[in-house]
Order: structure tokens, then sequence, then C-alpha cells
């Protein structure tokens, strides 16, 4: 399965106004968990939650990779937030995040999340990617990067 398969256009918001990190993981399991069967916001949500209290999972370069293992959970889903204002996510580099990809994942798939991890961070690696996430004017010209990347691959 290809990266871009655990997102979809729906969870890919552009020029999103949030003001703080706690918000934009709100808003990130909002959209994750709103139309799943098997994950809640609430679950989503906690799960994030979880994972920042160990660490910030913000990458440098404006991007925060957000997600959590949710318990007694299947699937597998992502949503992808450019937000208009960049808020403080505790990066290493120090640079406020305007760009968030956010992840639900299986607790029990350890291997597949760190192999979709890994994924996405060679896919942020690239300047041209990051800089094709803020430019792009749709959700659709994301998912048209993600998938172009991945089949490049």
């Amino acid at each position: 399965m290809h990266f871009a398969d655990y997102f979809d256009a729906a969870r890919i918001q552009v020029d999103v106004s949030i003001q703080s990190k706690k918000r934009l993981l709100e808003f990130a399991s909002e959209l994750i968990g709103k139309d799943s069967s098997e994950l809640t916001p609430r679950m989503v949500y906690s799960q994030m939650c979880a994972r920042e209290s160990i660490g910030s999972t913000g990458l440098g370069y404006g991007i925060a990779l957000p997600h959590g293992r949710v318990p007694e959970s299947d699937v597998t889903l992502g949503a992808i937030i450019r937000l208009k204002d960049p808020v403080d996510f505790n990066a290493p580099d120090k640079v406020p995040v305007d760009v968030a990809i956010c992840l639900a994942l299986p607790e029990h798939h350890g291997q597949r999340h760190q192999n979709l991890l890994g994924l996405i961070a060679e896919f942020l690696h690239s300047e041209d990617n990051r800089r094709l996430l803020r430019e792009s004017d749709s959700a659709t010209t994301i998912m048209e990067t993600l998938r172009l990347w991945q089949s490049a691959v």
C-alpha cells in the first residue's frame, strides 16, 4: 500500500486558522475520526496527546508529524493540515509549524507504523516536496503530489 492511500482529500485542509498546538491536534482528530467506523475523534486526540507528552513531533522546517497508536483499531488514517499562520510546536529548530501531517495508527502494527513514518520523513526530506505542500492551492493538488512522489520511489 502506498502512503498516499492513508490520506483522502476530505482529510486535507489548506489555509486553516488555528492558534495553538492543542487546537491543531483537536482539529486533526476531528478530521481523522469523523468518518471512521473504528476511530472517534476523542480516541485519536487522546493518543496524539499521549505521544506529544513523550516529546514533540515537530520535525523542523515548519513541519510536524503528530501521530498516535490507537488500541483496538485496525485502521490507519491520516490528515494533512496547512495553517494560515504557523503555531509553536516545540520543534528542534524552533521554527513554528505551518504544515502538519497527522496519523492514527493501530497500536499492534509497530513495524507498519515505523515504515509509514519513515516514508513520510523521506518525502518531507525534500525541500521541493515541502514547498509543494505549502504552495498547493487545494487538497486535490496535495493528493496528486503524494501520489506522484510515491509512484517515483
